[in-house]
């Protein structure tokens, strides 16, 4: 991200791109997926002449509205503050077999025969193709400078904004289908006409008491599919708590599968049948009976009001509700001709009808499916940790919501269909739970949650702090001592030998990660241990360690400028925070966060904090200078900056607890030297 933040900030080149194609990996198999785009029209092209495009809309809906932190270098080409950012374009990512993304065992022979030339193969057609779009926006653009703004006349760039332009989807990555704004009769085909077919056959002509049963398969339906996410989220969190041991079913699919699939199944399907049972019995005295029909008519209401909502706010997930919405709207017209009770011939067939109906939504959900499942099981080595106890349950839980909502994509439209008896569904709830309870404690007590497909991530970072407080609050010269945080749910101490265990100094602060940020938001569990100086540190003498200062205050009528300089040995990966009333800096021709919500804190006279990274790869990269602005003199004395820097590798102090290592664990290594803290007053 810092190489593509100065390629757009400075590079000559920059002013003459026109889009941009990223292509990521998080993983060394399975299809390339394009998961997030910007401007609209990248999008309709891509999928329109890739020969295998691949776009999951799970993935792009949870990373587009619930703003995962899945930041690329994508993320600096479309940012519309930087000159020559705001691109049209892509960003495409390898995401399977991801286990060892990011561990020291994660080399080349485990990349997929063929995935790279498959990759290469849709990037090569998408290029050709951006690139014609590219000349042909170019011709129909008229006068000399472009509507962004940029006056390069080599570029002829459009405003993009994320999320915008068509709907689309692929079809098993054969082809790709493009429908929305520019096609609103086949949008509004797919998105609005299965509500309107449920709301008519619920409500023209029909007595009231259908319209109360139709009504009642919807709340159904709606606690069928919260159960299924929410059952083997709770199953999977109190295994977790219980045991003590968290990830036991990391890196084994199969384990996942029997953990949560169990759970997540009798969530979605005992609730109908529950429903079925207490009509039969009679909730009320006039409660009308609830019949498969029933049901179905519930599913294919709730799916079609999901469909026409999700399609109007324009998420990735709309054509698989909307399929599903056809399927059950179908699928619910023969079952309303049997009368409740019926065992007859007509019932089978109506069964095979209604499953005919269902098939291709299911089919097209199964991929989707498939990748959610792999994608939970697989990151959730690096979800991040917490404080215990939660933090032994955070994992278990996301990736039983994972496993639940992979089953209701997969089979939360067949659900309903699905006929048994009340003593039936009791019976194999039973029996599902003695099964799954079994499997639990085997699990629990002969299964490590790691091994070498699946290793454990460790950051291990020898920490110098020059502002003089050791771990223990005493003073010294420079604090040093050992960082170790986890990247999951199990504990970092677990990794650790009986020794290196015995001698933890203190559980760690959320400030002890800061040197990594941003990585530090995932570290929020680990322990310190303690350490000798490095003897042999990687800026060398104490004389040439990094050094913060504030070199120069101007005071002018229009503010006050304060000069930052962080001087560094090279080459160090470097971070800066500063607190205060900044109201503008020379890192970037905006601050970074929200307006409005930077505003309302200096309302309430909170400081903002700002985060800022610098990669020195050269000796003219070991000066890190920059400017901060500040509105009156006054301010000044409330502005403070901290920084670090990072020299990765391993020591000879850092060996010592590698060595200790239990077996399967990657170790993130570097040595960390905090500079003494700037203060604007000072």
């Amino acid at each position: 991200m810092q190489a593509a933040h100065g390629f757009v900030a400075h590079h000559p080149w920059a002013a003459s791109v026109g889009v941009a194609i990223n292509v990521e990996a998080t993983g060394s198999e399975g299809p390339d997926v394009m998961f997030r785009e910007t401007g609209g029209w990248p999008a309709e092209v891509y999928v329109s002449t890739a020969p295998r495009p691949v776009t999951t809309p799970t993935i792009r809906d949870l990373v587009r509205f619930a703003s995962l932190p899945v930041d690329t270098d994508f993320s600096v080409f479309r940012d519309p503050t930087e000159p020559h950012g705001n691109l049209p374009g892509i960003d495409i990512a390898s995401m399977l077999g991801g286990y060892t993304y990011h561990t020291s065992v994660d080399d080349v022979d485990r990349v997929k025969p063929g995935m790279v030339q498959a990759y290469g193969e849709n990037v090569f057609e998408a290029t050709k193709a951006f690139a014609t779009k590219i000349s042909e926006i170019s011709e129909g653009i008229s006068g000399g400078d472009d509507v962004s703004g940029n006056e390069s006349s080599s570029s002829r760039r459009i405003p993009v904004g994320p999320g915008t332009g068509s709907a689309l989807f692929d079809v098993f990555g054969a082809f790709g289908v493009v429908y929305g704004p520019k096609n609103r009769v086949l949008h509004g085909v797919l998105h609005a006409v299965p509500l309107l077919a449920c709301l008519a056959r619920t409500t023209l002509g029909a007595k009231k008491d259908r319209r109360s049963r139709a009504a009642r398969g919807a709340k159904t339906t709606i606690r069928a599919w919260v159960s299924a996410v929410a059952l083997p989220a709770a199953c999977g969190a109190s295994r977790a708590l219980v045991s003590g041991r968290p990830l036991v079913w990391f890196g084994k699919p199969l384990l996942t599968a029997a953990l949560f699939a169990p759970p997540a199944a009798a969530g979605l399907l005992y609730p109908y049948a529950d429903a079925r049972r207490k009509s039969r019995v009679g909730v009320r005295a006039d409660a009308p009976p609830l019949s498969v029909a029933d049901c179905v008519d519930g599913a294919a209401l709730v799916s079609s009001v999901l469909a026409a909502v999700v399609g109007a706010a324009g998420a990735a997930m709309g054509y698989v509700c909307a399929l599903w919405a056809f399927g059950l709207v179908l699928a619910g017209s023969p079952w309303a001709r049997l009368r409740r009770g019926s065992r007859t011939a007509a019932a089978a067939t109506t069964g095979f009808f209604a499953f005919a109906c269902l098939l291709p939504a299911a089919a097209l959900s199964a991929p989707i499916a498939y990748v959610t499942f792999v994608l939970f099981s697989e990151k959730v080595g690096i979800l991040g940790s917490h404080v215990w106890p939660i933090g032994l349950a955070v994992g278990d839980a996301v990736m039983g919501a994972g496993v639940g909502t992979a089953a209701v994509l997969l089979a939360g439209g067949f659900a309903p269909a699905i006929s048994c008896s009340g003593k039936t569904a009791r019976t194999t709830a039973r029996r599902v739970a003695l099964a799954w309870a079994l499997t639990a404690v085997a699990s629990s007590i002969a299964c490590s949650p790691y091994s070498a497909r699946a290793p454990k991530r460790l950051a291990i970072i020898h920490n110098h702090d020059a502002n003089g407080v050791d771990g223990d609050g005493l003073l010294s010269e420079t604090a040093v001592e050992f960082v170790v945080g986890a990247f999951d749910s199990v504990p970092a101490v677990n990794a650790l030998s009986p020794l290196d265990r015995d001698g933890v100094r203190r559980a760690t602060r959320a400030d002890d990660f800061f040197g990594l940020y941003p990585v530090s938001n995932l570290l929020g569990e680990g322990v310190i241990l303690p350490s000798t100086r490095a003897r042999a540190p990687p800026w060398g003498t104490d004389a040439s360690a990094p050094t913060l200062t504030i070199a120069r205050v101007d005071r002018s009528t229009a503010g006050v400028s304060i000069e930052v300089v962080f001087n560094t040995t090279a080459p160090a990966w470097s971070c800066a925070r500063v607190s205060g009333p900044i109201v503008s800096w020379s890192l970037s021709r905006a601050l970074p966060g929200d307006g409005a919500r930077a505003a309302s804190a200096s309302k309430k006279k909170k400081h903002r904090v700002l985060w800022a990274r610098h990669a020195g790869n050269g000796e003219r990269a070991a000066v890190w200078r920059w400017t901060m602005d500040v509105a009156t003199t006054a301010d000044v004395d409330d502005v403070v900056i901290d920084a670090w820097a990072l020299y990765p590798g391993e020591s000879d102090e850092l060996s010592g607890i590698v060595d200790g290592l239990t077996p399967h664990t990657s170790a993130i290594l570097g040595t960390m030297y905090k500079a003494k803290t700037a203060r604007g007053g000072r």
